[in-house]
């Protein structure tokens, strides 16, 4: 057997799912082969971390066969004294040529003194937003919420008005009647939406196919995103 279809057996019948997105961090990225990235993520919409090696990502945007993201943020991106951040990590991201989409691993709710004030960091992650589009009219942008989001609907609504994509983070929802109900919150936006699973809260590959099988024949909900890269490769075949 050739060394390339060894590499393709990782994903097992998820790789048969071309609307699987996957997280890949960069130092998952910087320590495996480029060869062996294309093969594990053939046809697979991948999000990349900013930090990521340049030259190497350079050289895996050139021969991938689907769509890349940049994964960029920092939680305190959402006060306004750190808009020079946000610009200096777009400038880094526009010399990648042919990759137009970022998507937001912006975490307001994480600041202690924001993380009791919902509203307050709910607002300012929206001007955040604003700013970004504003200032990067060429980038599509995507963004990561909380499942909790869906008691601001108002904010929700707002966030959606900004962003191509929205991924749910649908962590440590093992139950799945409990994640149905969170999710049927935000099927107004089933268009943009990307329903995240943490590989950490599976057992094996076998279950992780199982579940996500199940959930989208209860759902009809068609994009799913797996992090991450590093724990699929660990996780168990059976």
């Amino acid at each position: 057997m050739k060394k390339i279809m060894l590499s393709s057996l990782l994903f097992l019948s998820l790789s048969m799912a071309q609307d699987v997105t996957m997280y890949v961090w960069a130092k998952s990225f910087n320590h495996t082969k480029t060869s062996v990235l294309l093969d594990d993520l053939e046809g697979k919409n991948v999000l990349i971390s900013a930090s990521a090696d340049k030259k190497k990502l350079k050289e895996f945007a050139e021969s991938h066969s689907a769509g890349i993201e940049i994964l960029c943020g920092y939680n305190t991106w959402v006060y306004k004294k750190n808009r020079y951040k946000i610009d200096k990590v777009m400038k880094s991201i526009s010399k990648l040529k042919n990759i137009d989409t970022i998507s937001l691993d912006v975490e307001p709710y994480s600041i202690p003194k924001l993380k009791h004030h919902r509203e307050k960091f709910l607002q300012m992650y929206i001007d955040m937003l604003d700013y970004i589009q504003t200032n990067y009219p060429d980038y599509r942008i995507n963004i990561s919420i909380p499942v909790f989001y869906y008691k601001y609907p108002t904010y929700l609504s707002q966030m959606s008005y900004y962003a191509d994509k929205i991924y749910l983070m649908a962590y440590k929802y093992r139950n799945m009647a409990h994640l149905i109900r969170k999710y049927n919150h935000f099927r107004r936006y089933q268009n943009k939406l990307v329903v995240v699973f943490n590989v950490k809260d599976f057992h094996s590959k076998t279950q992780l196919n199982k579940d996500i099988k199940m959930f989208k024949r209860l759902t009809g909900q068609r994009d799913i995103a797996l992090h991450s890269y590093k724990y699929i490769k660990k996780l168990s075949n059976h």
